[in-house]
């Protein structure tokens, strides 16, 4: 998913995203070392896709504790 379709979601979905995207990027991993992949790229992107999530999560975090005097 791009940014522009994460930002509106709420934290706790992002969360759901985040450990979904971590489980099916795992899936991958191990496939990859059995056989090779149909579509190595699906991979990257999945690590990617999680890495925005994070890093969204994380900017919301910082922006909240600011937003409270802390």
């Amino acid at each position: 998913m791009k940014l522009h379709e994460l930002k509106p979601l709420a934290d706790v979905d992002l969360k759901a995203q985040s450990k979904e995207a971590s489980r099916q990027m795992n899936e991958l991993k191990f496939q990859k070392s059995i056989t090779p992949l149909e579509n190595p790229l699906k991979l990257r992107n999945l690590r990617r896709e999680v890495a925005r999530i994070k890093s969204l999560l994380r900017e919301r975090e910082l922006t909240n504790s600011q937003g409270t005097g802390k």
